[in-house]
C-alpha cells in the first residue's frame, strides 16, 4: 500500500503542477445549440475530471527545464503521440479532460489553444502550424472553420488519439476512440452546460464532478474507494506566489460526516508522510472543515518543489506511508 500511495501523491502532484461510475448522461444538459466559440466548449460532459493548465505562465513561472520536464513526464504517461506533443510545443493554454473510472483505460480529450502566430516581416507565415503528417493522418470532411483529421492506423488502442480537429489556426482537439462521437456532437449541437469548467485563472486549475470508481481502483484502495462515495465534486487553482506556488482547493461531499472523513485522511497523510521526500512539501498543507466542504490551502517553496522534482528524475525518493483510516464519526 505504501509504494500505490506514493503513487497516488505523485500523480496527484504531477495532475496539478502540469498539466495529467456513473457517466453522466450523453451529453448531460445542453445550451441553445451554438458553435462553441472557446476550444474548451468542445469538451464533452461525461468526461467528469478537467485539468486546464496555463503553459504560457508555467514556462515562466517554473522556469524551462522544470516545466520541460514535467510536461515530458506527463506526456509520456499519458502516451501522447507526435501531434499532442507538437502541440504542447505550440500551446499557450492547454486542457485535459478524462473520465476518472476508466483513466486507466484512456479515454480523454485533449485540448490546446495556440500562441500567437509569430509574424514574419510584418506578415503571417501561411503554413498552418499543426496540419497533421500526410503519412499518418488522414484529412476527412470538414465544416466552416474545423478541419479534421483521421488516424490511418488499422489497430487503435483505446487511449490513442483517433481524431484531430484544428479550428482555424488558433487551437486543436485531440480524441480517443470513444471520445470522438461526443465531439462530433458538441461541435454540431452546441456545447453541453454540465461540462467541467476549471476556473480561467492561475497557472493550473481543475474541476472534477464526483463519479464512481473502476472496480479494480475498488479492489485496490477500499479505503479509498469508500471516502470516495462521500465526495460531490472537487475544485482547484495553483498560481504563482512569488517564492513558490500555492494551491486552493475545496472538496465538496454529500454530508458533513463525509467531510470530517475526508479531512482525517488528508491529516493522517500529512502527519505520515513526515520522513519522506514529501514530508517537507506537505508540512505547509493546512486543511480546514466548514459544513459539508474541506477547504485547503497548499504552498509549495520553489526550492523543495525542485529538490523534489530533481530526486524523482535521479530514481531516488522514499514512499510515502499508509495512512491510519479515519474512525467512524458517531452520528448526532
Amino acid at each position: 500500500m505504501g509504494g500505490r500511495l506514493s503513487r497516488i501523491v505523485w500523480l496527484l502532484l504531477l495532475l496539478l503542477v502540469t498539466g495529467c461510475g456513473r457517466t453522466v448522461a450523453a451529453g448531460g444538459e445542453r445550451t441553445k445549440p451554438r458553435t462553441p466559440v472557446s476550444v474548451d466548449e468542445l469538451i464533452p460532459a461525461d468526461l467528469d475530471l478537467v485539468v486546464r493548465i496555463d503553459l504560457a505562465r508555467a514556462r515562466a513561472s517554473l522556469g524551462p527545464d522544470i516545466s520541460q520536464d514535467l510536461l515530458t513526464e506527463a506526456a509520456d504517461r499519458t502516451r501522447a503521440d507526435a501531434s499532442i506533443r507538437a502541440a504542447l510545443a505550440e500551446a499557450e493554454v492547454a486542457w485535459l479532460a478524462t473520465r476518472v473510472a476508466d483513466a486507466e483505460a484512456g479515454d480523454r480529450v485533449f485540448a490546446v489553444r495556440l500562441e500567437r502566430r509569430r509574424r514574419v516581416e510584418g506578415e503571417e507565415a501561411a503554413k498552418p502550424r499543426l496540419t497533421p503528417d500526410s503519412i499518418a493522418w488522414k484529412k476527412l470532411e470538414g465544416e466552416a472553420g474545423v478541419l479534421r483529421y483521421g488516424t490511418r492506423r488499422e489497430r487503435l488502442d483505446r487511449g490513442q488519439t483517433e481524431r484531430v480537429y484544428l479550428l482555424d489556426d488558433k487551437a486543436a482537439i485531440f480524441a480517443t476512440p470513444v471520445e470522438v462521437p461526443a465531439v462530433d456532437r458538441v461541435l454540431a449541437d452546441g456545447p453541453d452546460a454540465a461540462r467541467g469548467r476549471p476556473e480561467a485563472r492561475g497557472l493550473f486549475s481543475l474541476d472534477y464532478r464526483a463519479s464512481r470508481l473502476s472496480p479494480e481502483m475498488v479492489r485496490a484502495f477500499p479505503n479509498l474507494a469508500k471516502l470516495w462515495r462521500g465526495i460531490r465534486s472537487m475544485s482547484a487553482v495553483v498560481d504563482d506566489r512569488g517564492d513558490g506556488l500555492e494551491l486552493e482547493g475545496r472538496i465538496r461531499c454529500e454530508s458533513p460526516r463525509a467531510a470530517e472523513d475526508i479531512l482525517r485522511f488528508l491529516t493522517a497523510i500529512k502527519e505520515g508522510s513526515a520522513d519522506t521526500d514529501y514530508g517537507p512539501l506537505l508540512a505547509e498543507l493546512e486543511l480546514s472543515r466548514t459544513a459539508s466542504s474541506v477547504a485547503v490551502r497548499w504552498p509549495w517553496q520553489r526550492g523543495i518543489l525542485r529538490e523534489l522534482l530533481l530526486r524523482r528524475r535521479n530514481g531516488a525518493g522514499g514512499a510515502a506511508p499508509e495512512p491510519v483510516p479515519p474512525e467512524p464519526v458517531p452520528s448526532p
